[in-house]
Order: C-alpha cells, then sequence, then structure tokens
C-alpha cells in the first residue's frame, strides 16, 4: 500500500477500489482494511478483535505484526501477542458493553517496538507529551448491537492543544466513514 500520510484524493480512492476489488483471503483483506484505518487516524498500530462479550473477543488482523512492518491476519506466536494487542483486549469490554469509543492510557512498556513504515510518516516529528500513546477502541456495530473492536495505538494530543477531544472525535468520524465500507 502506499504510505498513509502522503495519499492524495486520489490515492485514498484507489485503495479505497483495491480493497473493493479485493479477490483474496479474508484475512488478508481485513488487515488491508486495517491498514488503511491505521492511515485515517494516523496510528501507529492497530488490531481488529471480534467477539460480542470480552471472554469471546478473537484477535483477527493486526498492524504493524512484530518485527515485519507490515500488516496481515494475526500470527500464532509462541510467547503469546505483542502487549498492545493485550492491553487492547482488556480494555476492550467496556467499549463492548457501553457501544462507545473511548480512549485509554497505554502503558510504555506496552507501546509498539517499531512502527511500520508505512506509518512512520503520520507519526514523524509529533510532539506529545513525554512520548505518551492512547488506546483508541472503536466498537464495531451491527444490527443485533457491538460485534467488536478496532483499537489503535496514536499519540496523545500535544500538551496545550486547546481541544484534545476534537482529534479523538475526528478520528472516530472518519472510523465510522470507513466501517461503511
Amino acid at each position: 500500500m502506499v504510505e498513509s500520510a502522503t495519499l492524495s484524493e486520489q490515492q485514498w480512492t484507489e485503495a479505497v477500489d483495491q480493497l473493493a476489488a479485493f479477490d483474496g483471503a479474508p484475512e488478508d483483506f481485513l488487515s488491508g482494511l486495517l491498514h488503511l484505518q491505521c492511515g485515517l487516524v494516523d496510528a501507529r498500530a492497530g488490531t481488529l478483535m471480534r467477539g460480542r462479550r470480552p471472554e469471546e473477543l478473537e484477535v483477527v488482523a493486526v498492524t504493524p505484526l512484530p518485527g515485519s512492518g507490515q500488516g496481515r491476519s494475526a500470527p500464532a506466536q509462541a510467547d503469546g501477542p505483542p502487549q498492545w494487542v493485550q492491553a487492547a483486549v482488556r480494555e476492550a469490554g467496556p467499549v463492548l458493553q457501553s457501544a462507545r469509543t473511548q480512549a485509554v492510557p497505554l502503558p510504555e512498556d506496552a507501546a509498539p517496538p517499531q512502527l511500520s513504515p508505512a506509518l512512520q510518516s503520520n507519526t514523524a516529528g509529533a510532539q506529545t507529551s513525554a512520548g505518551t500513546r492512547l488506546l483508541l477502541l472503536y466498537p464495531l456495530r451491527d444490527r443485533a448491537g457491538v460485534r467488536g473492536v478496532v483499537a489503535f495505538v496514536i499519540d496523545a494530543p500535544p500538551e496545550g492543544l486547546t481541544n484534545p477531544e476534537a482529534r479523538l472525535a475526528e478520528a472516530e468520524a472518519k472510523l465510522a466513514l470507513s466501517a461503511a465500507l
């Protein structure tokens, strides 16, 4: 995929068209969509989880995978998922129950160790308070309620920002539009 931060309107259209015309494994489609959504919200990483209750959550896609710099379906790892994915799974319960987007601080030791090359330009030079990261957890809805959660690691809004909630509201609006794909 093309680097998210430099996508023109035409490139976004082409990326969406590529996803719409996708003819491959469902896991690969989900990873492509997740990668595109990371670009929409300037995320360092993202994970897609499905399930209606916290104990049913299953991680179905992660981007970037540890050490790969790429997004694809969630791998089976001997030592389990990365710490930031584990934190996302732990924090998804309230989102499933409330059906509301939430942003929670991500412990420093749980931050993704490296950025995907395609996402590095999104966050280059970002000034955050002491490197603070947030988990932005967004409910995935259907007619029966919430069917999963997508979580993104984003930089916290810079200190002194007059309306930090505006960045989170903008990210939520973009995710709502991409969910309609």
